[in-house]
């Protein structure tokens, strides 16, 4: 949606305002795909198991979890 407004932005400080929003989107979705990397490096069948022992992958909490971490909910 950004890219289309931005071809049709006629000012200057219109494509700077949606280039901006482009480029924080960017960043945040190279965030996101490195913090899954990370995640998919850590839970080896060895952790989950360990995890699931302590109860700390129970689905409501992770969820939860996601949320704080990702949505900038409380």
């Amino acid at each position: 949606m950004t890219i289309y407004i931005l071809k049709k932005a006629q000012l200057d400080v219109e494509c700077d305002r949606y280039l901006s929003i482009l480029q924080q989107e960017y960043v945040k979705k190279v965030v996101f795909l490195n913090e899954m990397n990370n995640l998919q490096r850590l839970l080896t069948p060895e952790n989950t198991k360990v995890l699931q022992n302590f109860n700390l992958l129970n689905q409501s909490k992770s969820i939860e979890i996601f949320q704080r971490l990702y949505l900038g909910q409380k």
